[in-house]
């Protein structure tokens, strides 16, 4: 009995203490999964688009934007797989509802129309990118936060080249 108690008091010591901490480990790990997933589909839209772009673009710098895109998310798509591997997670590659549509839309232009629709979208979908990175730099996850501070400069820099070009569309 003596040995009971003491062994009881550490077993209830350990599930009040490292059920709390196994919690927040399965939840950072959840985070990380859903933000390699989000990031691994975005990546997947932009290669579309853009390989669309390559195709149906009327401008030449539309093109080469195209080009670069296909080239820079298809590296840092597989840099996230690379540097999130240990998650052990499956990473189909699929568009999310909304750029599925947008990628239908797309695809019954040409043109100059489609040089204008692309170019609005490739502005929209970046800062919408850039704004997703920033808030998760302020992620407890450190390889969140490495991941989002690292990939920020890159996307202002798509963004700043896609609205120069939307702008000489007009």
């Amino acid at each position: 009995m003596k040995m009971l108690l003491p062994t009881l008091a550490g077993l209830v010591c350990l599930t009040l203490f490292a059920a709390p901490a196994a919690a927040q480990l399965k939840t950072q790990a959840n985070d990380a999964q859903k933000f390699v997933l989000h990031l691994a589909n975005c990546d997947y839209a932009e290669i579309q688009m853009a390989e669309l772009a390559k195709k149906n673009a009327a401008s030449n710098e539309v093109k080469t934007f195209a080009q670069k895109m296909v080239e820079q998310h298809d590296q840092a798509r597989k840099d996230l797989l690379n540097q999130f591997k240990d998650l052990k997670i499956g990473v189909v590659s699929t568009m999310e509802k909304n750029d599925k549509d947008l990628y239908d839309r797309l695809s019954g232009l040409k043109g100059a129309d489609f040089d204008r629709e692309y170019m609005k979208a490739q502005v929209d979908r970046h800062q919408q990118s850039i704004k997703y990175l920033q808030d998760n730099a302020k992620s407890a996850d450190a390889n969140i936060r490495g991941w989002s501070e690292k990939q920020l400069k890159t996307l202002q820099d798509h963004l700043k080249h896609a609205q120069q070009i939307q702008k000489n569309l007009k």
